[in-house]
């Protein structure tokens, strides 16, 4: 069995990361698209993050899993079936990194890393970027594993790096 690494950037628009319009530069994300499994036609089943998160991992619509409100505390329904339990059934190892907000759902399982949770104000430049390198480093287990990372950097309010703010990057905060 595969590992599995499930990486989400809310707030990401793909028009600005994808294709020949785009005005910004994303080697990385480059390097991912070419590399791996990447869907040009996708589309959420929600503006919000938790809803659209209750149907990712369930393959259903929100109103169809209990998570029901973007911001308030509404648990997932007992008997959904999430990813998360056909990958326990064939033996995945759960770690992840999200927002602390992702516990109002009961969505996801108990990942094995400690740090698993972060604050909204956490980003890629200060510790969540070391944080996630160093659990991907260390995973040379013989079970599979699924990681999930949710990265809120590009979530309003937008802080960019001095390093990233040029123009070469983009015109905007946003690119």
């Amino acid at each position: 069995m595969k590992n599995i690494l499930f990486l989400s950037i809310d707030s990401l628009r793909s028009d600005y990361f994808y294709g020949s319009d785009r005005t910004c530069l994303t080697p990385n994300i480059d390097k991912l698209i070419k590399n791996n499994l990447y869907f040009k036609n996708s589309f959420s089943a929600s503006d919000a993050t938790l809803l659209s998160w209750s149907s990712m991992f369930t393959g259903l619509f929100p109103f169809k899993t209990g998570i029901t409100k973007a911001l308030k505390f509404v648990e997932i329904n007992k008997n959904t079936v999430t990813i998360f339990d056909i990958l326990a059934s064939n033996n995945y190892q759960f770690y992840g990194f999200r927002p602390i907000i992702s516990e109002t759902v009961g969505l996801f399982p108990k990942f094995l890393n400690k740090n698993s949770l972060y604050d909204i104000n956490e980003s890629l430049e200060n510790d969540l970027g070391k944080k996630i390198v160093d659990l991907l480093k260390s995973k040379k287990s013989e079970s599979p594993w699924f990681c999930f990372i949710h990265i809120m950097d590009m979530h309003f309010p937008i802080r960019v790096p001095d390093k990233l703010n040029s123009s070469k990057f983009g015109k905007s905060k946003y690119e």
